[in-house]
């Protein structure tokens, strides 16, 4: 069996997101498939990502990540996040977008 060699726990949150460019010029939609304080998992079928963008999490609030790409495996994109100072934030949201799905999960959202 392969030993977990990631330092931070993934979390699972299938949330939409929104890949752009500082400048604006770019946007190609995205699903991130799980998040940690350091960095994401991304389904995207927009060609040519680049090597740095901006990822637009929307939901209650708009969280704005400087994302690296680390690796990338079809439609499939690893980043990790440039500015840690937001990991609270982060943590938060994906907290709340988890009782959210649990919430319609069962039947009270």
């Amino acid at each position: 069996m392969l030993d977990e060699r990631r330092r931070d726990k993934r979390h699972n949150i299938n949330r939409l997101a929104k890949i752009v460019l500082e400048s604006g010029a770019f946007a190609r939609d995205c699903m991130i498939t799980d998040i940690s304080d350091r960095g994401a998992r991304l389904h995207t079928e927009a060609p040519n990502i680049p090597n740095s963008f901006i990822l637009m999490i929307t939901g209650d609030k708009v969280i704005r990540e400087e994302c690296r790409v680390v690796w990338q495996l079809g439609y499939e994109i690893g980043v990790e996040f440039a500015n840690d100072k937001r990991s609270q934030q982060r943590l938060n949201t994906m907290k709340e977008f988890q009782s959210q799905a649990r919430n319609i999960l069962s039947g009270r959202g």
